[in-house]
Order: C-alpha cells, then structure tokens, then sequence
C-alpha cells in the first residue's frame, strides 16, 4: 500500500512488481443505438492512469479493450501476454464502461445481482461475482473494479448463458476488493453523469490522488454542487488499515531513476507501444 519498495518496480525480496489496468469498453450492440460515451470514457481514464503515474509509468501496463463478446475469454488471453506473464501484480485495476444488467432469478441473487453484457449477436453476460473471482486468479495485493454503467436491463440474453454466474469467493480474498458502481442498485446510469468523467475533476486528471475510502464521497459532493441527483456507491470489506492507506489512482511518487515508458496494448496491436516517455533531464554541477 504505502511500501516505497514497491516505487522502482521491485519488492523486498527483489522480485518485479508491476501494476495492471485493464479497461473494457463497449460500446457497439446489436440491439442498441451505440454509445457514444463509452470510447470517451476509456480515454478519460487513460488519461487519468497516464498523469498519475508519470513518474513511474515503467510500472504501469494498460491493456485497452473494445467490444467484448466473452469477457472470461478475454481475461483468460490476457493472463498469457508476455508483458505481465510471470510478474508480480501489485495493483490490479478493472474499468468497464457499456451495457450492465441487473439479475432477476432470486436463485443466482447470491453471487451477485450485476451482470456485464457482451457485443455480438450472443451477448453473454458475466456476473460481477464471476468477474471478481476471475480477477482473483490473478494473485494481485489490491483489486480495484469501476462499473461505469447501468444496472437495469431485463431483456434476457440471446440463447445460451456462456458460463455460470459463479460462487462466492472465500472472504479473506474479497477483502482485497474494492468496487465503486456508477449508480446505486437498480438505476440507471446517465452519460451526462458519467462516473469516469467526475473520477476525471476530482482527482484533477489524476493529478491529485484520493483516498480510495473518500473517493465516492468526492464524486458524489461533485455531482451535488452541479445540482444532479446521480449518486455513485462503492463497496469494500474494511479490516484493519487494508484500505485506510490505499490511495488511488497512486500514491504519489518520488521521480525514478531510469526512462520510464507506459505500455499499452489493444487488440489491433502486435506489438508494444510506447505513446509515452519521460526523459529524466540532465543536472547541471557548477
């Protein structure tokens, strides 16, 4: 959380750290008009991720995703990418912006009432205790997962489910999650009160991190002084100092020593991209 071992990209005992963003977006359906929010939102938070960890962006590594049919595939081909297999994960962040829905059948209300809806023609569902469970797989320190859309859409999906709902996860791995919903349970998300966009004022473009145990409060004080009646929540198992120290998007950051580079990669790229690089400048001795 607060270790500064963690700053130059490696823990104690010397093994590398990195920290992982995925962010999903979807914004093509075949039953809806697209959603023209969705596209701006990614780039919003990008540009969050990319400002706070100017400093150390070697750590960071962003993986930029559109229109997703089947998200448990989709995790599943990211866990191989050869810029994160084998590494230690501290942070692990999970933006998705599209399409949510809320689970009608009271026998799956226990694993989790929030479902994310894939693109094409099958659009499968993923339950938000499944996608938790799957994040888990991946053995990261601190989970942070931001659900930027709706929770209500009764239409079943096409055909099939592509995969169960889930189990519920032991506790002592969903006290390492933290949540925040774009909407309080059952409403609808507006794009004119996109959480991503008021996550961008009030962390100044990432410029100013926050307490990750205020920040829903900071969004929603946002959304008040405007005059709108949008109220985001979050959601968290609170023991000990396991979140009290946690401040997002980072900590702020002593300059590192060496060229650092953010790393993102999306589906139309073979390869690693650099769109950044921070030249450390020379000291003049006099």
């Amino acid at each position: 959380q607060g270790n500064m071992d963690h700053y130059e990209g490696h823990n104690i005992s010397g093994e590398e750290t990195i920290d992982v963003a995925f962010i999903f977006l979807n914004s093509k359906y075949t039953w809806s008009s697209p959603l023209p929010y969705v596209p701006l939102d990614g780039l919003t938070m990008k540009k969050i991720l990319e400002k706070a960890y100017s400093s150390s962006l070697k750590r960071l590594k962003v993986f930029y995703e559109e229109n997703i049919s089947d998200f448990k595939a989709k995790l599943q081909e990211l866990k191989e990418d050869p810029l994160i297999k084998g590494k230690k994960i501290r942070r692990l962040h999970f933006h998705y912006s599209g399409h949510g829905a809320y689970n009608k059948n009271p026998l799956k209300a226990r694993v989790g009432e929030n479902c994310l809806v894939g693109t094409g023609f099958f659009e499968s569902y993923l339950s938000e205790i499944e996608l938790k469970n799957l994040l888990l797989d991946w053995q990261s320190e601190h989970i942070t997962i931001f659900l930027d859309c709706s929770k209500i859409w009764a239409r079943p999906p096409r055909g099939i489910e592509s995969y169960e709902l889930g189990a519920i996860s032991d506790v002592s791995n969903q006290k390492k999650i933290f949540t925040l919903y774009a909407t309080m349970s059952h409403i609808e998300s507006r794009s004119n009160d996109s959480l991503t966009q008021e996550l961008f004022k009030v962390t100044d473009n990432g410029k100013s991190p926050i307490h990750i145990t205020e920040l829903s409060k900071a969004v929603n004080d946002s959304w008040n002084q405007k005059g709108s009646d949008h109220r985001n929540k979050d959601d968290m198992i609170k023991e000990g100092d396991n979140w009290t120290k946690y401040i997002w998007p980072v900590e702020q950051q002593k300059a590192a020593k060496d060229e650092k580079y953010l790393f993102v990669r999306t589906k139309s790229m073979n390869r690693k991209q650099c769109p950044s690089k921070i030249r450390k400048k020379k000291t003049l001795k006099g």
